[in-house]
């Protein structure tokens, strides 16, 4: 997973949606959606619940976090 889709998933993990993690990210909601898509086709998952609930099993969660609080995204 790139940085920056560890970075999407840690803020996924608190809710934002694909308009608000465009706003953080200065990007489009569509390229947004986009990072998303690549998450759950690497994931093997169906939607954002799904994503976050195996990010966190596979401990995911904590590096997009620490990406974003980094600030190296």
């Amino acid at each position: 997973m790139t940085q920056r889709e560890l970075a999407i998933l840690g803020l996924l993990g608190q809710g934002l949606t694909a308009t608000s993690l465009g706003h953080h990210f200065n990007i489009s909601p569509r390229t947004a959606q986009k990072h998303l898509e690549h998450i759950y086709r690497k994931l093997d998952v169906g939607d954002r619940l799904m994503a976050v609930q195996k990010a966190a099993r596979l401990g995911l969660l904590d590096q997009g976090l620490a990406v974003v609080t980094n600030g190296r995204v």
